[in-house]
């Protein structure tokens, strides 16, 4: 089966080289990512998003070859408002998250090295004002930086090689600059933060030779698989994990899974009732569903992201507080046959294309 792009399989079963190559593949994004060093604005520089009409908005980001627009898409309709653009090596495109309250954009900016081995920088950038900080130099760029809840820190990993695995080391630093902190550490193919309960435990997963380890506050919580996972996301109350797992019994599928942090000692992550492959996790506002992304030919159900009307399938992404879902909407058939990408928004059965390209970051509010 072809790998849906964005979507690479993963393995975690020895040899370690195996591992590895799937890792490297797996983490590929449908565009390709940054190179650039951000540079700040003069103070009392206002961008275009900061007098923008009051309402929700999905921040965005658009590739060109020697930059990046970042972008407010209005979730009620409306053309998106240029917020800033970030200067990068030419190919690559930056890769972040908004911050809790919607007002700053942690980003991952490769801006030294060569283009071919591009060394990684972190940044803030303040959406109102489009200034940024450089936060942390020589940082991991596979998957977007993680906010604390209060968005005083963002949490990232900086790893260097040891023999066939790696010595990660999972930090903070301050939003607006200041020390790093070492959150833990660990010797793995990878370890990939993805959220903050509630009472403040940073949770990741990390994956090696025992498949992939669920860490909450720097302690393992569980083994969530003996095979490589993937598309992790912590519910809004911080009770749960939704993730993807890798299946190789027959052939490579994917398969949506939840796991209960309460009682985790004892638990086990249990399959969702859904026929077919899934990928993709959201979390629905104000009802506790984890939503996945399901082939067409195998049904939605209860735990599937909206189905398109026409041909094609949808992969969920995030919802807004107001309950706007980012998708990423796919004219092919299956995950083998996936045909072209556009990031799309989708509100009461409405959906808006926001164009093919684009990459979604995050959410906003005026």
């Amino acid at each position: 089966m072809t790998a849906l792009p964005g979507y690479a399989p993963r393995r975690a079963h020895v040899p370690y080289w195996l591992i590895a190559a799937t890792l490297a593949a797996a983490f590929i994004a449908v565009m390709p990512i940054v190179a650039a060093i951000l540079t700040g604005t003069s103070a009392g520089t206002r961008t275009a998003f900061a007098s923008a009409p009051a309402g929700e908005y999905a921040v965005v980001v658009r590739s060109e070859e020697a930059f990046d627009v970042v972008l407010a898409a209005p979730t009620a309709g409306g053309n998106p408002v240029e917020v800033t653009r970030v200067p990068h090596l030419p190919g690559y495109g930056i890769k972040g998250q908004t911050s809790p309250d919607g007002r700053l954009l942690a980003v991952l900016v490769p801006d030294a090295g060569s283009a071919a081995n591009p060394v990684t920088s972190l940044a803030v950038i303040d959406l109102d004002t489009g200034a940024s900080v450089r936060l942390a130099n020589a940082v991991d760029d596979a998957l977007p930086p993680v906010w604390t809840r209060d968005g005083d820190r963002v949490v990232f990993t900086r790893s260097v090689p040891a023999g066939s695995l790696s010595q990660v080391s999972v930090r903070s630093i301050p939003a607006r600059g200041g020390d790093e902190r070492e959150e833990f550490a660990a010797t793995a193919l990878g370890v990939y933060p993805f959220g903050v309960t509630p009472a403040g435990a940073l949770t990741a997963v990390v994956i090696d030779a025992r498949g992939s380890t669920l860490v909450a506050g720097g302690r393992d919580v569980a083994l969530l698989s003996s095979q490589i996972t993937r598309d992790w996301k912590l519910s809004p109350d911080g009770t749960r994990v939704a993730y993807i797992e890798t299946d190789l019994a027959n052939g490579l599928s994917y398969h949506a899974r939840v796991f209960s942090l309460e009682g985790a000692g004892a638990a086990t992550a249990q399959a969702m009732i859904a026929a077919g492959q899934q990928l993709g996790v959201a979390w629905r506002p104000g009802t506790g569903e984890a939503v996945f992304g399901h082939e067409p030919s195998n049904g939605g159900g209860a735990a599937s992201a909206q189905a398109l009307t026409a041909t094609g399938f949808e992969v969920p992404l995030s919802y807004s507080a107001g309950g706007t879902g980012a998708v990423q909407a796919w004219s092919g058939s299956s995950f083998a046959d996936p045909g072209q990408m556009q990031l799309t928004l989708v509100r009461d059965g409405q959906r808006v294309a926001l164009g093919a390209g684009m990459r979604f970051l995050g959410w906003s509010a005026r």
